[in-house]
């Protein structure tokens, strides 16, 4: 069987996820290919579960953040042209740990407001959308006040704990940022 069918197997009843993860990490480390392999899946949808491609991405991104920053423009490409809320869950927690970039900035920045703006968008997707709201705002501090009136709306109209924690982080940072 080739290595990307193993990959995607998760069948196995000896592994749990997570050693399945740990399994394929070290695949993708010993084998670049393989990287550039699930890349190709996800970008033509080809897996019938993309996310769980860009799931292991993602994983693998994190914790070698120098390669997911080499890679940060396709991630970028990828979130701006899906909208299956699982990889834009897992892409938009990708580019929340980087500084915010200039690649694309105008749209990403679009983006991720249309993405807090709409209450029927995951929770989790719009929680990584306000980190790299913040983060653009830290390059355009305007960005910050459009930030807070999403802020607002998002207040009325939904009740997560996950939302509320992350817009009272994302304000303390913005005060800090705002200390003489």
């Amino acid at each position: 069987m080739p290595k990307i069918k193993l990959l995607y197997a998760f069948e196995s009843q000896d592994f749990t996820y997570k050693e399945q993860l740990e399994i394929l990490i070290e695949q993708m480390n010993s084998d670049p290919l393989l990287v550039e392999e699930i890349k190709h899946d996800l970008e033509t949808l080809k897996h019938p579960v993309p996310w769980r491609a860009s799931w292991i991405l993602s994983h693998f991104w994190e914790r070698q953040p120098e390669k997911g920053k080499l890679e940060l423009h396709w991630i970028i490409d990828v979130y701006l042209s899906v909208s299956q809320e699982g990889i834009l869950r897992q892409f938009g927690k990708v580019i929340s740990l980087y500084d915010f970039t200039d690649y694309r900035e105008s749209e990403l920045i679009n983006y991720v407001f249309e993405l807090l703006a709409n209450p029927a968008t995951a929770i989790a997707v719009r929680v990584h959308a306000m980190e790299i709201a913040f983060k653009a705002g830290i390059k355009y501090p305007e960005l910050h006040s459009e930030l807070f009136q999403c802020f607002e709306f998002i207040s009325e109209e939904e009740h997560s704990a996950a939302l509320n924690a992350r817009m009272r982080a994302i304000t303390k940072q913005v005060k800090r940022l705002q200390l003489p």
